[in-house]
């Protein structure tokens, strides 16, 4: 899949929001913890999230560092810019 969000894009993302669902696309600590990484939700299973990156020949993603919990998850995409 061809990516959807490129280097020096502004995204919007809320911390508040009440439930995820395959396809939405989220903000979230990298496996480092010193940068964000932005995925989208390919799996749910029991609380649990598989996030795959949109390119997916050189994503680091749930494939890499395994299923995501709720509470891990920083933000919900809503724009971009």
């Amino acid at each position: 899949m061809k990516p959807n969000f490129w280097g020096g894009q502004y995204l919007v993302a809320f911390s508040w929001f009440k439930s995820l669902k395959i396809g939405d696309v989220v903000v979230l600590d990298g496996p480092s913890l010193s940068k964000k990484i932005v995925k989208r939700i390919a799996k749910i299973k029991n609380n649990q999230y598989f996030v795959v990156g949109d390119n997916l020949n050189k994503s680091l993603d749930s494939r890499s560092f395994g299923w995501v919990k709720k509470e891990d998850i920083l933000g919900k995409v809503i724009n971009s810019f």
